[in-house]
């Protein structure tokens, strides 16, 4: 659901200035559940279909045609940290450090 909302705060940030109405918008995310349900319309979910609601008022609102392509998280540079096999919470680091010092 958080990437979802993430997707459509970014096309409600594009709605919200008017030079960037009537374009194409392309959207790139590595939720693939509700990459499908936006492209869709709907979802079983009730809550992604309200949010699948939303985007749509918007996309007819602002003449857009809103492209959401789905991404591998590998490939997705803005969760770099997140989905790297040697990242480790900050604090388990200092949870181990504490234990090393006694």
């Amino acid at each position: 659901m958080r990437e979802a909302r993430a997707s459509l705060m970014a096309l409600e940030r594009h709605f919200s200035s008017p030079q960037t109405h009537h374009c194409r918008l392309l959207q790139l995310s590595d939720n693939l559940a509700s990459t499908l349900a936006f492209d869709k319309g709907r979802s079983k979910s009730w809550q992604l279909n309200s949010l699948c609601r939303r985007a749509c008022g918007l996309v007819v609102a602002a003449d857009l045609i809103w492209r959401l392509r789905h991404i591998r998280s590998e490939a997705n540079v803005s969760d770099e940290g997140s989905h790297r096999e040697e990242w480790r919470s900050p604090l388990a680091v200092i949870g181990e450090r504490i234990l090393r010092r006694r």
